[in-house]
């Protein structure tokens, strides 16, 4: 980033995370009253979010993909939570503890 910019990764890490439970929880709805999940708004817009995932990725310096992880394989937290980096065992169950597993 140029000069002194600085972000605040926790902070753009909630909102990301925040964003993915709107959206996941709205598409939720509408494939319960019939959407078709195969529709091309349907992929437009979950592409669209995975592109804002990979741009806040670079943002906090994440060269592991461990926002997709964290999205899609622990569940935000709630589900097989543990990584191991560099032989120690990691729990991540927050998005705080994300960004310290993205930082090490």
């Amino acid at each position: 980033m140029k000069g002194n910019m600085q972000i605040d990764k926790l902070k753009l890490l909630e909102k990301w995370n925040e964003r993915y439970t709107e959206l996941d929880k709205s598409w939720n709805k509408l494939l319960e009253a019939g959407f078709d999940a195969n529709s091309d708004l349907h992929n437009a817009t979950w592409r669209t979010f995975d592109a804002y995932t990979e741009a806040v990725g670079s943002l906090v310096g994440d060269k592991h993909d461990w926002l997709t992880w964290f999205l899609y394989e622990a569940k935000q937290g709630k589900k097989n939570c543990n990584v191991v980096v560099n032989d120690k065992a990691i729990k991540v169950k927050t998005v705080k503890q994300l960004l310290k597993l993205i930082e090490l």
